[in-house]
């Protein structure tokens, strides 16, 4: 997507028009054997860009949605080419230091892909647990609609089981990731949180699907698509045309919708979670939420 015209057109559209980049993003260019042409339409408009910050840092940001918008975003290379421009733009001109280090970039960006592809190798262990966790009635409720079906669409039965199974697993990734547990008034906004709901809807997906599943290969490209997914749920959305990363979005999108209607506790740890189950209803391009009027 990021040599498709429709990006082209839709930065030409308005200077307020922006691409979100992210670092999964990044890897993902790096590792592309036509450097040039995956960053040529970018190059051309360097003032609508919007880097992020590394996941690793977004993770730990806290706040409102606007604050947390903001906290995501890397200022200092805002409306800026970039080193990644600067050196393809050398290395076009025969400049032996800036091939090189491109060289040595798309090298790191290699080993990367590969921790990254060796990391989901957990995940077929990770899906039968899922999966052990719902109903046949469940189970045959989801072979059924979910393919075409939203999260809203659930009978509450099933609604419950996801609720309670993106609960548990954002209680283990703020375990992971920051020791403690959040408070239920910051939840909803959280970059964690968020991950787990897409992960969740993508794991629904998957067990809607049946059959054995992917290569470890595909299931690194998921994992990657529910991490562009989770940041999309903070800006306008994703251009991109894979079916599959745009139901993870839009069913996230709906879920993080329907639980911001309700008002659960807003002191204490995120174990009391539990009050909250069960009232829930019912290479691609961010696009950043368009500027408000003053």
């Amino acid at each position: 997507m990021l040599s498709h015209e429709r990006l082209r057109a839709y930065l030409a559209e308005s200077p307020h028009n922006c691409v979100v980049l992210t670092d999964y993003l990044a890897l993902e260019v790096a590792r592309a054997k036509h450097l040039a042409s995956h960053l040529k339409i970018l190059a051309d408009f360097p003032k609508q860009l919007i880097p992020l910050r590394p996941t690793e840092h977004n993770r730990t940001v806290v706040g409102t949605l606007d604050e947390i918008r903001t906290g995501f975003v890397d200022w200092l290379r805002v409306g800026n080419k970039g080193k990644a421009f600067t050196l393809v733009e050398s290395a076009k001109s025969g400049d032996a230091e800036a091939i090189s280090e491109l060289a040595k970039i798309q090298l790191e960006a290699e080993i990367k892909h590969r921790e990254l592809t060796t990391m989901t190798s957990t995940l077929p262990e990770l899906f039968r647990l899922v999966t052990a966790t719902y109903s046949s009635n469940d189970l045959r409720e989801l072979r059924q609609t979910m393919g075409d079906g939203s999260a809203g669409s659930m009978s509450p039965s099933l609604q419950q089981q996801l609720t309670t199974n993106i609960s548990s697993a954002a209680v283990s990734l703020f375990q992971q990731h920051w020791g403690t547990q959040p408070l239920m008034s910051q939840l909803i906004n959280l970059f964690i949180y968020r991950f787990a709901v897409a992960a969740n809807i993508w794991l629904l997906r998957m067990i809607s699907l049946g059959g054995p599943l992917p290569s470890l290969e595909t299931l690194r490209n998921d994992t990657f698509d529910v991490n562009f997914a989770t940041y999309a749920t903070y800006f306008d959305g994703i251009l991109s045309d894979d079916r599959r990363l745009l139901f993870t979005y839009l069913n996230a999108k709906e879920w993080i919708s329907r639980a911001e209607t309700f008002d659960p506790i807003m002191h204490g740890p995120m174990e009391a979670k539990l009050i909250a189950e069960g009232r829930i209803g019912g290479i691609p391009i961010l696009v950043p939420e368009k500027p408000r009027s003053k």
